[in-house]
């Protein structure tokens, strides 16, 4: 193993801290304030400063502590207090290296390589794909490396260090104890945290590892397909910080002593009433419990994170006090902060034009309906008559809405004009649909062209999907594996576009206004996909970019394409990346997104080009934890805002038009 040079460092754990003339001061006592930190108002009434001296502040925030749990307060942190809040030593470590105690790296065996493998998976940046094995391997040593990526200050070298263990254990603080029944502290607390998350534990966290916290785990632990015995141990982490997603799709205020539901309303600039509302607040008081998780309503706005930012620098940034900043994000350490998450901005709200149009499932119905985005309010648009599940289809001049239900196979068109809608049989279910660029055809699953007036069939395309060319009449498609080609709709006419042998082309998307593609191959034994784009009039080709597997173009010829981002020696991936390229043929990359769920939209740009839709949600790569609605959000181009424009509405297909 490589070795580096180990700097003064007193590691967390291998010491009692206490106050004492003079003051002891160290990285150990940071990481005690940054823990106390993540501790709810009811463990600890007052945020600590992060200096790294014991002083009196902390010495009364441990007794705190300390009392919560039923342990001597006498403000020294022995074995005990480090236990409640998440780390095992002396006693407790059974005579194992302590975790942070030694450098440890490539071919390293132990307990504490366990406790770091644990730590790791159950991040929500987390690159494992296996449980912890307590032998420090190749997929630990990247994962290690991917978490040291994020933060400045630490030095990419697969080496757990000092500077590592102080971020780790305030970044991962799950995992450095098994947790089951009657098995209480700090890390009980974040445990419940993410099963309320993850919509598995329906009480505020309060730290204790009581019967309700082992029904929860029970679930989740089903739900993931794993053994159902109530500990939390290598593979319940695991699948907790692969099932949780990045960034966090749905905030969470968590209030404090001082709070009430005026003082968190002015907070966030917001009606006290929808506040009580959507938390479901009892009155007359309508209290609010210390520690309590309280929703706020949308709109809300975001940053969304880089390497190196911190609240207090995203405070300037946007000229909030960061008091108030860091009011509102309680769930973050301090220090730097770890790039893809999204910081809540009190107050702040961006300006949007336009309305988004999409269908809202309500229970086994579904309705269509409209959000102004100047006023934030809706409209409703279909109010029944739509039976779930169901897709919604908007016209290219957004005249009209198509709207496809399943069970049975029936088409509704709905004309924004007229306030009309007309319903049509279908001869069978159906899956998808897409409008002729003049607004008056429709081709059914890519193979069944029908006149939007009177869904009349026009013409077949058998066995294939097409997609519509400019002229309304002309569809391309797929012929075998390697193969582009175009038929017309009414003469029958088939040539071919161009042909690739020995790649499978196995997904193309058509900018029909101006004449270009985007196409996805696999080449024969090779996991990744291949990108091109194709110009139709000047028959220019070029490979541009790989792992796409969806992609989506503005009517300015800006594209979107979703990747996954593919890591480890199975090819698992762990997020999804949506790039935006510029309207020209350079194909110039001009942002990214990522997240471990994203879903983007066919309409989702707006009209004046500013902005686009994305969807987040929690992912389900490696364990079946059942699909929850995802939250829709709205991101400024060339900009690190994000506005979370819905919150928890099974809604689909969303379209920003321009009215």
């Amino acid at each position: 193993m490589r070795s580096r040079k180990e700097p003064p460092y007193f590691y967390f754990g291998g010491r009692t801290l206490r106050l004492k003339i003079p003051l002891m001061e160290g990285n150990d006592v940071k990481v005690l304030q940054c823990l106390l930190n993540q501790a709810p108002a009811t463990m600890v009434n007052k945020a600590l400063r992060v200096d790294g001296v014991f002083g009196q502040q902390t010495r009364q925030a441990v007794k705190q502590f300390q009392h919560y749990f039923g342990l001597r307060a006498n403000g020294a942190v022995t074995q005990e207090t480090y236990y409640r809040l998440g780390h095992r030593i002396n006693s407790y470590a059974h005579n194992e290296p302590i975790f942070s105690s030694r450098l440890i790296g490539n071919g390293t065996r132990g307990p504490d390589v366990a406790v770091l493998q644990n730590r790791l998976a159950a991040f929500r940046h987390s690159r494992l794909n296996r449980p912890a094995n307590g032998r420090f391997d190749y997929m630990t040593e990247q994962a290690l490396r991917h978490f040291q990526s994020h933060f400045p200050e630490l030095k990419v070298d697969g080496i757990a260090g000092p500077e590592d263990y102080d971020r780790i254990i305030c970044w991962c603080p799950l995992g450095g104890r098994t947790l089951k029944k009657g098995r209480h502290g700090l890390d009980t607390y974040l445990l419940q945290l993410l099963l309320y998350q993850l919509h598995y534990y329906d009480r505020t966290p309060h730290g204790f590892f009581d019967h309700r916290t082992e029904k929860a785990v029970l679930q989740f632990q089903a739900d993931a397909g794993l053994t159902t015995d109530g500990v939390v141990g290598c593979n319940t982490y695991l699948a907790l910080g692969t099932s949780l997603p990045v960034p966090n799709h749905c905030y969470y205020y968590r209030a404090t002593y001082q709070d009430n539901v005026t003082r968190i309303a002015q907070l966030f600039n917001k009606k006290k009433e929808d506040i009580i509302k959507i938390n479901h607040l009892i009155g007359p008081e309508y209290g609010v419990e210390p520690g309590q998780l309280l929703l706020i309503p949308p709109p809300l706005t975001f940053h969304l994170t880089k390497k190196g930012d911190t609240l207090e620098s995203i405070a300037h940034q946007y000229a909030i006090p960061a008091a108030d900043i860091i009011q509102a994000n309680s769930w973050f350490p301090s220090g730097t902060l770890a790039p893809n998450d999204m910081v809540v901005l009190p107050r702040h709200r961006q300006d949007y034009r336009g309305s988004i149009v999409y269908l809202k499932k309500m229970n086994h119905q579904s309705k269509l309906e409209q959000l102004n985005l100047a006023e934030f309010s809706s409209d409703t648009l279909i109010e029944s008559g739509i039976k779930s599940p169901a897709q919604f289809f908007m016209s290219p001049d957004q005249s009209k809405a198509a709207i496809l239900e399943h069970k049975p196979a029936e088409l509704k068109v709905y004309d924004f004009v007229s306030n009309i809608t007309r319903s049509y049989r279908l001869s069978a279910p159906a899956k998808h649909l897409s409008w002729s660029p003049d607004s008056r055809r429709l081709i059914i699953d890519g193979n069944l062209v029908i006149s939007a007036a009177g869904a009349q069939p026009q013409f077949s395309l058998e066995e294939a999907e097409g997609q519509w060319l400019a002229d309304s009449q002309t569809l391309i498609y797929i012929q075998g594996k390697y193969s582009l080609r175009k038929v017309h709709s009414a003469t029958g006419r088939d040539q071919e576009v161009l042909s690739l042998p020995g790649e499978d082309i196995i997904a193309f998307y058509v900018n029909a206004a101006h004449h270009q593609l985007v196409f996805f191959t696999q080449p024969p034994q090779y996991r990744n996909t291949l990108t091109y784009f194709y110009n139709l009039i000047t028959g220019e080709l070029k490979e541009f970019s790989h792992n796409d597997y969806a992609a989506v173009w503005s009517d300015n010829g800006m594209l979107l394409l979703l990747a996954r981002d593919y890591y480890g020696e199975f090819y698992p991936w762990f997020c999804q990346e949506l790039c935006l390229y510029e309207p020209a043929a350079s194909l110039q990359k001009l942002e990214s997104v990522r997240a471990k769920s994203i879903k983007t939209f066919p309409g989702g740009v707006s009209p004046d080009h500013q902005f686009y839709l994305f969807c987040l949600s929690v992912p389900s790569t490696f364990f079946s934890i059942p699909e929850q609605a995802g939250d829709l959000f709205v991101k400024r181009i060339g900009s690190q805002t994000v506005t979370q424009i819905t919150l928890n509405q099974a809604i689909s297909d969303p379209v920003w038009i321009d009215r």
